[in-house]
């Protein structure tokens, strides 16, 4: 519960439920990754569509695998529909069907689009193909209750009187060989229509070429032999128990057997174990990393033209401000949006190397243009500066392009080490010497990028300050602890003053105290957390303390204990029933 209730806070502040229009994703952003219903025949050919990667021609915008959850559970589910129509089998139905038209996503706007604007909740989530978790569970049980029917129909067969035996057997019959049908005509397709298929796979939203759409049709080939065989194999298998030549035990090892091996040659093209000597390859540390890891103090880094992936860094510990997070903090992504420092333009140069460089042609080749520093607009410049300085951004990672800016020197031969040290960069804990009151993104940042906006110079705040303060002068803070949890500061305060703290402000949790008295945080600079401090000498604590967290422990402990106490309560009835019951005579 302490799970539940901890991301049910969090989701407030992030772009799944933070914004100032009410909150959730934008239906575009998150109905990628639909599932569009032409998919549907990967339940049947795992591989009809490519199955992932490279080879991949579907509608989603990429995958590394196909949705399938084995061609012989889909069958066993349909004999449940058609033997066993009780309540469970309804229900699982339903959720089934449901499930399969919520994954539809964008192609279904009918059902999605009501769910998403009306539902709560819903529009927290993206991906809606992901609703497929609930589908496969529900198609697994209602296989679980076909088998079962399959049991319960041998027994009633003989007991039927023939005209009703022959009727069952004829359902049964007419929908194996549908079932077969359908999937021996897909097969024929992939047989037969190679340049169909071909045609096809080179159609849609994904550019494959010959060697890769080759590919393709050979794994959908090989999966529809496959899926015939088994297919054919599970039904012969079939019949031969409901002609009492096989026992239940038989079959259902045997379907299971082959459930196995149909998804383990599914999951094979997936999961990839490798060495743990892979992982460390993958890894290495490059001269650059060797050299951030002899940094002694708190900073951060900027990948700024850079060929590891975002969250590489993280192998090495190393406080990145780039990175990928499915459910970002929403006044981190506000950040990202208005400076561009989190997306790049089709040559690779996000908005801070775009002004540095321009991309032209040259001789039929695109070729980078260095632009001279008298023609950067001093605004853009003064605004990208004091982002990375109020961010402790102390180092840039730049590879193949240089960066000639006096702001950032080379910490060595660039070839050698592609790292430039940032000579303007504030610490962790800064003081600010007045502050200025915005309200609203736009104002705040249409002050920032004035050109007017040093963050040693001003603090920006929504609210009243509590006081005013002074120019900082002789005040200095040192960081003293540092973790996930709590940070403490060591100040010395010569006049009244504001403390910036260059963490991201989150409310649902993070806590201040100042000689042991909790103070309020300021939302300062947009994004970062303030303290108004009066001169002094203060002990600072920041602690991460969120009471969702608490109370989500105190549920799961009182939940646990009335398990355990049911539990005591159901042994001692049994306990009580059986000192009751005679004592068995000979």
């Amino acid at each position: 519960m302490t799970l539940y209730t901890s991301v049910l806070d969090y989701q407030r502040y992030s772009i799944r439920g933070g914004s100032g229009e009410g909150g959730g994703l934008e239906f575009d952003y998150a109905a990628n990754w639909s599932f569009h219903p032409l998919e549907m025949v990967t339940f049947f050919i795992p591989s009809f569509m490519g199955f992932g990667g490279a080879t991949y021609w579907g509608k989603m915008p990429f995958t590394d695998y196909p949705l399938y959850f084995s061609v012989i559970v889909f069958l066993l589910a349909g004999l449940a529909i058609l033997l066993r129509r009780d309540r469970t089998t309804w229900i699982m139905t339903i959720v089934a069907l449901f499930s399969l038209l919520v994954s539809f996503g964008k192609h279904l706007p009918l059902l999605y689009g009501p769910l998403f604007k009306l539902l709560p909740y819903f529009n927290k989530f993206r991906v809606p193909s992901m609703i497929h978790i609930i589908l496969d569970i529900a198609m697994l049980i209602l296989a679980g209750i076909g088998l079962q029917a399959l049991f319960e129909l041998r027994t009633q067969l003989p007991q039927l009187k023939p005209m009703e035996r022959s009727r069952k057997m004829k359902g049964v019959k007419r929908y194996l060989y549908a079932f077969t049908g359908i999937v021996l005509l897909l097969v024929l397709i992939v047989l037969l229509g190679k340049s169909i298929y071909m045609g096809m796979a080179g159609s849609g939203g994904h550019t494959l070429n010959e060697a890769q759409r080759l590919e393709a049709y050979n794994k959908a080939l090989l999966d529809s032999f496959k899926s015939i065989g088994l297919l054919a194999l599970a039904i012969v298998l079939i019949f031969q128990f409901l002609k009492n030549n096989l026992t239940r035990l038989t079959l259902t090892l045997s379907l299971s057997a082959m459930v196995i091996f149909d998804l383990i040659m599914v999951d094979a093209k997936i999961i990839h174990p490798r060495d743990k000597s892979d992982e460390k390859a993958f890894f290495a540390a490059t001269p650059a990393v060797q050299y951030l890891k002899q940094e002694k103090e708190l900073y951060r880094i900027f990948p700024v033209l850079d060929d590891k992936s975002g969250n590489w860094y993280m192998y090495h510990l190393i406080p990145n401000i780039s990175g990928y997070s499915a459910a970002k903090v929403r006044l981190y992504q506000d950040f990202l949006d208005e400076t561009g420092f989190g997306s790049q333009d089709r040559y690779g140069l996000n908005s801070f190397m775009s002004k540095y460089w321009r991309v032209g042609m040259r001789d039929n080749r695109v070729t980078p243009v260095e632009v001279p520093l008298d023609q950067i607009a001093p605004e853009r410049r003064a605004f990208d500066s004091a982002m990375l300085d109020m961010l402790n951004v102390k180092y840039l990672v730049l590879q193949y392009l240089p960066l000639n800016d006096p702001r950032y020197q080379p910490v060595a031969d660039p070839e050698q080490i592609p790292l430039y040290r940032n000579t303007t960069v504030l610490p962790r804990a800064f003081f600010a010497d007045s502050t200025r009151q915005f309200t609203g993104r736009k104002n705040i940042f249409d002050f920032m990028k004035s050109g007017r906006f040093d963050p040693r110079r001003v603090a920006i705040i929504e609210e009243n300050p509590p006081f005013a303060v002074a120019p900082a002068g002789a005040n200095t803070a040192e960081i003293t602890r540092h973790d996930l949890h709590q940070i403490d500061i060591a100040a010395q305060v010569k006049s009244p003053t504001i403390l910036v703290l260059s963490e991201i402000y989150y409310p649902a949790g993070w806590k201040a105290y100042v000689d042991g008295k909790e103070t309020r945080i300021f939302k300062t600079n947009y994004l970062l957390r303030g303290l108004f401090l009066r001169p002094g000498d203060h002990q600072i604590v920041f602690k991460f303390d969120p009471a969702s967290y608490r109370a989500g422990k105190w549920i799961s402990t009182l939940t646990l204990l009335l398990l355990l106490g049911l539990l005591g309560y159901a042994l001692w009835l049994l306990y009580q029933r059986r000192r009751k019951q005679p004592p068995v005579t000979a």
